[in-house]
C-alpha cells in the first residue's frame, strides 16, 4: 500500500515558491514502489506509476512532484515527466526508474517480461491442459544444449526426434521473457523477427527451451535446454571455399550467401585456397587450376595464384604468379603489403601490392630442404611472428601425413629468424601417431587456434581442433566445439576482434544440421571461444551452431572472417 503524500511545512519549502522541498533540506530519496513486474507483448501490456519521497531533515517524508525521471534501458520501457512507466511492446528486459533532485537520486527496479503465444499449422493448444510427464531420453536434433549465440543471428531452425505426436509446444523461458509455439509439426524456424525479440531481450543471459509432447492424449515434457545469447552481435563477412562450386562464396552481414568468384568467373576452372588481408583495401589471394585436375605429386598445379581487391572481384589482377611459384597456402602481413606464400617445400615473400616476388625466405639451408618442408603459414595480428606448419613428409601443403607447430619471428626488413617448435603432437599424445596443423592466430594475438589428425592432414574424419597459447605452449582441446570425434572438424578461422570478452570460432565440419544435413556434408560452424576460461587451461569453446545463410546442398571449407 502507498502512503499518501504529506502536506509540507512552510519552513522546508523552497523560498522560490514552487512546491518543492529545500535542497539544504534534503537527507534521501525513495522511489516507489522498488520492485515492479511487468508483462508486456503483442496482446497489450500493464504500466506502472512511481513516485518520488523526499526525506526530510526534521524527519518528514513528502511527496516529491518535481523530480527529473529516467530510465538505465530504454529499450525495456520509458518513464514520462510524471514517473509513469510505459513498457516496450516489442522487448523485454530490466531497467532501472530513477527519480533525481538537486544532485540526489533513487531508483526502482522493473522486470518487462515479453509474453507471446504462436500457434501454427493445425496445432491445438488445449491439448497441453493437465497432467504433464517426463519424457525419456533429449529429443533434441539441433541446436545442442548450451550453446552461445550472437546476439544478431537472424533466425533458429529448431528440430527434433518425430515422437508421432499430435502437437508439440515450445516455451521459450527466462527471466524476461515467456514464449510458447504449438505447432504440429516436428521441427520449428523462428521468424527474424521473433528470434531478434528473444536474442536482445535476453543478451547476456540465457533462455531455457522446453520442449513438450502431446502423445495419445498425455503431455510429455523433455528436460530444457539453455541457449546463452552474446551481449554483442558479430561483423563482418565470412569468405569460405565450396568446393561445390569450385569457388569463393561469402555469406554477408545480412546473412545472404553470395558467389564471389567461381569456376563460372574463371571459365571452368576451379578456385581456392583464398587468403584475405586487413588494412585499408583488403586483398583476396587464391589459387587456380583445372576442374580436370587429378590430386597427383607426380603431376604439378597447370595453375596459377592470383590477387585482387576484394571490394572489387571484377577488377584485373593485382599480381599473377605462375605455376613455378604457386601458393597453397597464403598469408598477409597486418598491413596487407607483404604476403607469406607456401609452395614446394618452400616459403617465399612476395610484395603483394606490387606483384613481386621479394625472396625465398624458407629458414634452413638448402641442403635440407629434402627433409622439412614448409607445408602452412599464418602471420600473427601484430606482424611480429609467423606460426608454421613444417612436416619431413609432404605430398602437397594440405596433404601431410607429418607436421608440428613451430613460431617463427620477424626481424623486419623481409628478415626471419630460426623457427621454434611451439606444439609437437607426439607430446599431447603419446600413444598415438598424430599431426599438428592449419595454425589460425586470434585476432588479438592471444591464442593460436590448430588442428590435429591421426592420418594425414586432407579430410581426415579424426581431425580435432585444439588452441595454445603461444606465450606459454599450452594446448586444450575445444572438446565442446569438437562434439565428438570423426566429424572432420577442420580449418579454424577466427572472427574480428569484437567489442566484447567472447571471440568466435569458424570451422569445417562433417556433423548433422538436424535433419537439414545428415550425409557427412562439410558446413560452415561457429564456437564461440572464452579467452577467461581458455587462460585457466579449461575448454574456451561452446557447442556450435550452424552457420545461417549457406546452402545445405554444399560442401563448404576454409571460412575466412573479414571485418
Amino acid at each position: 500500500m502507498r502512503l499518501a503524500p504529506l502536506l509540507l511545512a512552510a519552513c522546508t519549502t523552497n523560498p522560490s515558491g514552487d512546491g518543492a522541498p529545500d535542497p539544504n533540506l534534503l537527507t534521501s530519496l525513495e522511489v516507489e514502489p522498488a520492485l515492479v513486474t511487468l508483462v508486456t507483448g503483442p496482446d497489450g501490456f500493464d504500466t506502472e506509476q512511481f513516485t518520488a519521497w523526499a526525506t526530510l531533515e526534521d524527519g518528514s517524508r513528502v511527496e516529491l512532484a518535481v523530480a527529473a525521471w529516467s530510465v538505465s534501458n530504454s529499450s525495456a520501457g520509458d518513464v514520462d515527466a510524471d514517473g509513469l512507466f510505459t513498457p516496450a511492446d516489442d522487448n523485454g528486459g530490466v531497467t532501472w526508474v530513477t527519480a533525481e533532485y538537486a544532485n540526489s537520486w533513487a531508483s526502482a527496479t522493473v522486470t518487462v517480461i515479453y509474453h507471446e503465444e504462436l500457434t501454427e499449422g493445425g496445432a491445438d493448444a488445449s491439448l497441453f491442459t493437465g497432467q504433464t510427464s517426463d519424457l525419456e531420453g533429449s529429443p533434441w536434433l539441433y541446436p545442442e544444449d548450451g550453446v552461445r549465440l550472437p546476439r544478431g543471428t537472424p533466425s533458429i531452425h529448431f528440430q527434433w526426434q518425430d515422437l508421432a505426436a499430435d502437437a508439440y509446444r515450445l516455451h521459450f523461458s527466462s527471466a524476461v521473457s515467456d514464449i510458447v509455439v504449438y505447432t504440429d509439426t516436428f521441427e520449428w524456424e523462428s521468424q527474424a523477427a521473433l528470434w531478434q525479440v528473444i536474442a536482445s531481450t535476453n543478451a547476456a543471459g540465457a533462455v531455457d527451451v522446453t520442449l513438450s509432447a502431446s502423445i495419445d492424449g498425455q503431455v510429455q515434457q523433455a528436460e530444457p535446454i539453455q541457449l546463452l545469447v552474446n551481449r554483442m552481435d558479430t561483423r563482418g563477412t565470412i569468405y569460405y571455399w565450396t568446393s561445390t562450386k569450385t569457388g569463393v562464396s561469402r555469406i554477408n552481414e545480412d546473412h545472404e550467401v553470395e558467389s564471389w568468384w567461381t569456376r563460372d568467373d574463371m571459365g571452368g576452372d576451379c578456385v581456392g585456397c583464398h587468403a584475405v588481408s586487413t588494412g585499408a583495401e583488403p586483398l583476396l589471394a587464391y589459387t587456380v587450376f583445372p576442374t580436370d585436375w587429378e590430386i597427383d605429386p607426380t603431376n604439378p598445379y597447370p595453375g596459377r595464384t592470383e590477387i585482387r581487391l576484394l571490394a572489387d572481384p571484377d577488377s584485373a589482377p593485382i599480381m599473377t604468379m605462375e605455376a613455378d611459384e604457386i601458393g597453397d597456402f597464403k598469408s598477409f602481413s597486418p598491413d596487407g603489403e607483404l604476403m607469406l606464400s607456401a609452395y614446394n617445400c618452400q616459403l617465399l615473400l612476395y610484395d603483394a601490392r606490387a606483384g613481386e616476388l621479394i625472396a625465398d625466405v624458407t629458414p634452413w639451408d638448402e641442403g635440407q630442404s629434402a627433409a622439412l618442408c614448409v607445408a602452412q603459414g599464418e602471420w600473427s595480428p601484430d606482424g611480429s611472428q609467423v606460426a608454421l606448419t613444417i612436416s619431413d613428409e609432404l605430398e602437397f601443403s594440405w596433404r601431410i601425413s607429418d607436421g608440428a607447430i613451430y613460431l617463427m619471428d620477424y626481424q623486419g626488413q623481409h628478415s626471419f629468424a630460426a623457427p621454434r617448435l611451439l606444439v609437437d603432437p607426439a607430446s599431447l599424445f603419446p600413444d598415438l601417431d598424430h599431426i599438428a596443423y592449419y595454425p589460425a592466430w586470434s585476432p588479438d594475438g592471444a591464442w593460436l587456434a590448430f588442428n590435429t589428425s591421426t592420418g594425414d592432414s586432407y579430410d581426415d574424419e579424426d581431425a580435432e581442433l585444439w588452441v595454445v597459447d603461444p606465450a606459454t605452449g599450452r594446448t586444450t582441446a575445444l572438446d565442446a566445439a569438437n562434439q565428438g570425434a570423426g566429424l572432420t572438424n577442420s580449418w579454424p578461422r577466427w572472427s574480428p576482434l569484437p567489442d566484447d570478452d567472447m571471440l568466435w570460432l569458424t570451422f569445417s565440419s562433417k556433423r548433422d544440421y538436424g535433419m537439414v544435413v545428415t550425409t557427412s556434408q562439410p558446413q560452415v560452424w561457429v564456437s564461440a571461444f572464452d579467452p577467461s576460461l581458455a587462460a585457466e587451461g579449461l575448454d574456451p569453446s561452446s557447442p556450435a551452431f550452424w552457420l545461417v545463410g549457406q546452402d545445405p546442398r554444399e560442401n563448404n571449407h576454409v571460412p575466412v572472417w573479414v571485418e
